[in-house]
This record gives structure tokens, C-alpha cells and sequence, in this order.
């Protein structure tokens, strides 16, 4: 079943595991670019996407942690050269990753985005990052899910959408049907 997650939605955060290297450089590169902010490379970190890929719930803390760990081993290498370099660098923000609950672009339903919010607030929380990133969200229920858990920490919230595509013309809706105001 591993082999199959390897070859999915699933590798590029398997990759966070198993080549942290690969990982903490694009993070770098990223940061050299003039990035300000990396995200933790959880996203499809789910309990939807683990099932998919035959790998049950419990890899889903050790993923998390390793992808923050990636955006930390970056953050601190590209500051130590910077300041090697005698550049004055303002210290980059790492974003932790609330991605949406259900399958990419979905609503989940409310119970299990609550219950999956607070068990990633919960793992950040404990781990070194600056801010919570609720990812292409798809209704304002999965929004208000991820501002309930996050009210749990003492961590800034930052939410971004996803709109569904519509003719040019047409009112805008998040994909979960809500009108926007």
C-alpha cells in the first residue's frame, strides 16, 4: 500500500519523511527567491487522503511534524547564511497548513472538520510555527472550524478560499454554494 502512496497526491508529503532534503531545499529556494512565508507542506496530510492511500490516522502527526521541521531546518539555514553574508534579513513566517478537511476543493462535513482542525492546532501548537493557514477552503462552515480550533492557541489565523468556476458573468460562490457578500 506504501508504494501506492508513494506514487499519489500523497509522495510530496511522504517526502517531508523520507527526503527531508529535497523538501528543506525548495523551502530555501523559496526563502532566497524573497519569500516571506513557507508553508508547512501538509496539505494533503488528511484523513481522506490517508485512507485513499491505505495508511491510517496515526501518520498524520509524525507527516505534520516532519513538514514543519522541513520549514524550520530552511528558515534557520537561510538566516544563518544571510547573516553570514552580513545581508539584514527579516525573519521569514512559517505558516501551518489547516488544509480542507474533506477531499481537495469539498466541503467537509462540520463534526470531522472541527475534530481534524483541533487535532492540527493541537500538533502546531506544539511546534515552532508563526501562524495557522486555513488553505483553499471551500465553505464557510470548514472557515469557521478552522477559527474554532484555532481560538484554542494562541496562533494568529490566516484563511484563504476556493471559488467554484463559473462563466465569466456569474456570481461568485465558494465551491461549499455560500454567495459571497
Amino acid at each position: 500500500v506504501l508504494e501506492e502512496a508513494e506514487t499519489s497526491f500523497l509522495a510530496g508529503a511522504l517526502a517531508c519523511r523520507d527526503h527531508p532534503n529535497v523538501v528543506v531545499d525548495l523551502h530555501r529556494r523559496f526563502l532566497e527567491a524573497g519569500c516571506n512565508v513557507i508553508t508547512s507542506n501538509n496539505f494533503v496530510v488528511t484523513p481522506h487522503f490517508l485512507a485513499q492511500a491505505g495508511l491510517g490516522e496515526a501518520v498524520l502527526e509524525e507527516l505534520t511534524r516532519c513538514a514543519v521541521a522541513c520549514c524550520n531546518e530552511a528558515r534557520n539555514g537561510f538566516l544563518a547564511a544571510s547573516q553570514q553574508a552580513g545581508a539584514k534579513t527579516k525573519r521569514p513566517l512559517i505558516a501551518g497548513s489547516l488544509p480542507p478537511a474533506g477531499a481537495t476543493y469539498c466541503a467537509a462535513p462540520t463534526e470531522d472538520a472541527r475534530a481534524f482542525y483541533a487535532k492540527l492546532v493541537s500538533i502546531f501548537s506544539s511546534a515552532p510555527i508563526d501562524v495557522l493557514l486555513g488553505e483553499t477552503l471551500a465553505s464557510a462552515e470548514e472557515a469557521l472550524a478552522c477559527l474554532g480550533a484555532a481560538n484554542e492557541s494562541s496562533l494568529p489565523l490566516w484563511v484563504s478560499f476556493t471559488l467554484r468556476d463559473l462563466a465569466p458573468g456569474c456570481e461568485p460562490k465558494l465551491r461549499g454554494g455560500q454567495r459571497l457578500p
